[in-house]
């Protein structure tokens, strides 16, 4: 039986708490990397395949 849950990627878990401020597209790039201090930088159509 296939699990029907799974782990959370870093990136989609910081994606989802950006939601919580009613961001989108560059807003949500930015916020990754101001809250991730450059960790994590989404590249150009990333966002839209989490």
């Amino acid at each position: 039986m296939e699990d029907k849950y799974k782990p959370l990627t870093e990136s989609t878990y910081y994606v989802m708490i950006a939601f919580l401020y009613e961001k989108h597209g560059y807003a949500i790039k930015m916020f990754l990397e101001d809250k991730t201090h450059g960790r994590i930088s989404l590249g150009p159509g990333t966002l839209y395949g989490i």
